[in-house]
């Protein structure tokens, strides 16, 4: 209403005024009785107007008199249901921070305040505040436009009128505080249940907002424009959701949509449905929405719901059904993971100009891409097709503007109107032997590779996966038979034993681990985008060559000697074979006894864990009896004449300081960003340096590069430019330079990471 002033007016001029306003009171209170502008369920028999100013005395016992005392609120009486309500119209009072009562006293009678309306574009009110307990309903565009409202309060108790009301649908009296630009303090009852279509529209200065806890439904556009709105909260409860409800709310960073969601607001031709769905524009332009979590058991994702947002990674979830532009415009979207489940359709320019989306896989239950889905994603590099996919329709600008490396058909065969071309993709895979693999073979330039899709190619460059079997040979401990690396957090994997090309027992969670020599063969399978792929991979341990040394023996004729090897880490018995030659060429007829020099080797035949092995030569000497070994000298006795004084002994220079240098232990390897990886030690006393070494297997045989660390006193070291998402091995070992030459100590143990 226009802006109000209080006027000093004679008795006769106060009447006057009552009854100049009396009139408009009647006119709007008409209109309120009128079809449109009544709620639901209100008693439609003639309504009792009597617009005037509430009338209250008090007399010296608390009663109520007859004598009329002046308030500044303008209402009007109104039957609703055999009952008499008052309807606020208007204020004339100076102090515009308004309370509004439960009742008004009108000639000493209590009237229940039922509505409130007419302060559209007032200047004056600051604030609003309904009286707990009281039960009001507010008009449409009751408040509209007013810009110095800075506060309002609702009790539980507000409600809001019907505008109209079909076998379908209910649309309530709406814009109750639209365009308030002052309004940043908002209490709303916990028993309000319906918010109006753009209640809140263009409020600029709301910053956040607590919805009522048994919030059913708020209509079109309810807080679009809220351009301060930053934080929000939808309850558990809520069933309905409007169109553009938070359109252009550009300070919103995060939103969660409950799984209660059934149905959304609709205009008045649209019926409801019955499933969970995010109606038409309903985030658009909230340019700084960059968190979105959507709950089980949504269905449709409505045309532009979030177009022109900052989402930079979106998971769609299993129960929707089809989207169309949903995504379109979002600028920063990296990443997206539609769910396995329900969705069929991928509809026109879904993810068009999502120019930071790098690679999409769709899910197996999609049989239908619309046109022009990822126009313009120029950074998309990988695209998956689904192999339920059967049609492409009007796809003449599928992938326009984008510079795909690789396309992946998984269909054996598609039906298409339109057979897609790619244009831009540099390598197409198709299955090997497919009708899908023919059609391309005929439909790409000469500048595009068309691979056929082998178990091998779907592992290592569609799931990014890579399986090592096992190789190695016999040390008595446990080994995993395969390492995998690359599999996505919490993604079905199975390993399966297989012999003589059969797979056998149940499907294993994990790897399983080997001890015993043989070759071994599994079969990996990943379960991915609702399709299982395997790979079969051939671990190996081979038996250990046992090591077999003899050392030369000198025994005297007669004696009861025998032959021990000098080494020997086999398990199979040992048996001895002697030679009356140095080249082994004439064996003995038994074990010698006879004086003389012979040969002797020591063989091992091949065991569970061991080959068979055979000894070095080693001499054998067989002396006389009474001939003393050359090698031998008598020993002089004490006091003997005839032996010479002994010589003064000369001194046998000291063997050489043996250097030791000890093992070395890694405290911890991890990756601490991207294509990184930190290696700490523990410091050892009397190493020079350390030498660290990396690869991509336990062998350090793929991959493998060294660091020589140059200062003992060093115990960390950060090794850049590795591959990501690779998972790499480490030892490493201490040095010690002792007058010029180095010595090495043991490696450490090896331990692992996985480059971020």
């Amino acid at each position: 209403m226009a802006k109000n002033k209080k006027v000093t007016r004679t008795p006769d001029k106060v009447r006057l005024q009552r009854m100049a306003k009396g009139s408009v009171s009647i006119l709007l209170a008409l209109s309120l009785a009128s079809p449109g502008g009544m709620m639901a369920g209100i008693n439609q028999s003639p309504i009792s107007l009597s617009p005037m100013k509430a009338a209250a005395a008090e007399n010296d016992v608390g009663g109520t008199g007859d004598s009329e005392a002046k308030t500044d609120f303008t209402y009007s009486i109104y039957t609703e249901d055999g009952t008499e309500k008052a309807g606020i119209l208007g204020y004339t009072g100076t102090d515009w921070n308004l309370t509004v009562p439960k009742s008004l006293t009108v000639k000493g009678k209590e009237i229940p305040v039922g509505r409130i309306s007419g302060f559209s574009n007032n200047e004056n009110i600051t604030g609003l505040t309904i009286e707990d307990g009281a039960t009001v309903e507010i008009g449409g565009n009751a408040f509209q436009g007013c810009p110095n409202l800075k506060t309002v309060s609702l009790p539980s108790g507000t409600t809001f009128g019907v505008r109209k009301k079909t076998a379908s649908s209910i649309i309530h009296n709406g814009s109750n505080f639209e365009g308030c630009a002052s309004l940043s303090e908002l209490t709303l009852g916990d028993g309000i249940t319906i918010l109006p279509e753009k209640i809140f529209k263009d409020c600029t200065s709301l910053k956040s907002v607590k919805l009522p806890s048994k919030l059913d439904c708020f209509e079109n556009s309810a807080f679009a424009g809220c351009t301060s709105l930053e934080t929000l909260e939808i309850p558990e409860g809520v069933q309905e959701m409007g169109r553009a409800a938070f359109e252009n709310c550009t300070s919103l960073t995060k939103v969660a949509i409950p799984s209660t969601i059934k149905r959304w607001c609709i205009t008045e031709h649209l019926e409801y449905s019955n499933h969970a769905q995010i109606q038409n524009d309903a985030f658009k332009n909230c340019t700084s929405l960059a968190e979105l979590t959507l709950a089980e058991g949504l269905t449709v994702m409505g045309y532009w719901a979030f177009d022109n947002t900052a989402l930079t990674s979106v998971t769609v979830p299993s129960t929707v059904t089809e989207l169309n532009y949903t995504f379109y415009n979002c600028k920063k979207l990296e990443e997206v993971i539609l769910q396995e489940g329900a969705l069929t359709k991928i509809g026109q320019n879904t993810f068009a100009n999502c120019e930071a989306l790098k690679s999409i896989e769709i899910p197996s239950t999609v049989t239908t891409l619309n046109e022009a889905p990822f126009l313009n994603c120029k950074s998309l590099k990988m695209l998956v097709l689904p192999p339920n996919l059967k049609n492409f329709n009007g796809n003449s600008y599928f992938d326009k503007g984008c510079t795909l490396e690789k396309v992946f058909i998984l269909a054996e065969d598609i039906s298409v109107p339109n057979l897609l071309a790619f244009s831009s993709a540099s390598n197409v895979y198709c299955p090997a032997d497919s009708e899908t693999y023919k059609l391309y073979s005929t439909k790409l330039n000469s500048s595009q590779k068309l691979i056929a899709l082998t178990p091998d190619l779907l592992f290592k460059d569609l799931l990014g996966v890579t399986a090592e079997a096992y190789q190695g040979v016999y040390d008595g401990k446990a080994h995993p038979l395969a390492s995998v690396t690359g599999q996505r957090e919490n993604e079905k994997i199975s390993y399966r034993m297989i012999e003589g090309g059969n797979e056998t027992g149940e499907a294993l969670s994990a790897i399983p681990e080997i001890t015993e020599p043989g070759t071994y063969e599994m079969k990996i399978a990943i379960t991915r985008m609702g399709v299982e792929y395997s790979k079969t991979v051939q671990a190996k341990i081979s038996k250990k060559t046992p090591v077999l040394q003899l050392e030369d023996k000198t025994v005297k004729e007669g004696e009861d000697w025998t032959i021990s090897p000098k080494e020997y880490d086999g398990e199979a018995e040992i048996a001895y074979t002697y030679y009356e030659d140095e080249k082994l060429e004439k064996k003995c007829p038994g074990k010698p006894t006879a004086p003389g020099i012979y040969y002797m080797q020591a063989t091992a035949e091949e065991s569970a864990h061991y080959e068979a092995a055979k000894s070095n030569r080693a001499k054998l000497e067989i002396q006389k009896k009474d001939t003393p070994p050359a090698t031998e000298k008598p020993t002089p006795k004490p006091g003997d004449p005839t032996q010479k004084p002994n010589p003064q002994p000369t001194k046998t220079p000291a063997p050489s300081q043996k250097v030791t240098v000890k093992k070395a232990k890694i405290k911890k390897v991890k990756s601490p960003k991207k294509k990184t990886m930190e290696v700490r030690w523990n410091k050892m006393s009397n190493a020079t340096g350390y030498v660290i070494w990396i690869g991509q297997n336990k062998k350090f045989t793929k991959g493998k590069k060294t660091y020589t660390v140059k200062s003992g006193k060093t115990t960390k070291k950060v090794i850049r430019k590795l591959k990501r998402k690779k998972k790499y091995f480490v030892k490493i070992q201490a040095y010690r330079v002792v007058k010029g030459k180095k010595y090495r100590g043991s490696f450490s143990s090896v331990k692992s990471c996985k480059i971020k």
